[in-house]
């Protein structure tokens, strides 16, 4: 199988951060938090979709998922 350059890239990167963490998951997602909480201006935030489906014989009943 071959493998995507981008794809290696993402992994050696996750790698690398995960190790100079020592592999401390509690660490790591606290790094995260902090990167994500100062690149916050930069995120995309998009509403919720949500999708509605109507009942069959249900008299204008719809379910919302």
């Amino acid at each position: 199988m071959l493998e995507d350059a981008v794809i290696k890239e993402l992994h050696d990167s996750r790698e690398a951060h995960a190790k100079s963490f020592n592999y401390n998951v509690t660490a790591i997602v606290a790094d995260l938090k902090i990167k994500e909480a100062t690149l916050a201006h930069r995120l995309v935030q998009r509403p919720i979709k949500r999708h509605q489906k109507e009942i069959p014989g249900g008299k204008g009943v719809t379910l919302t998922s």
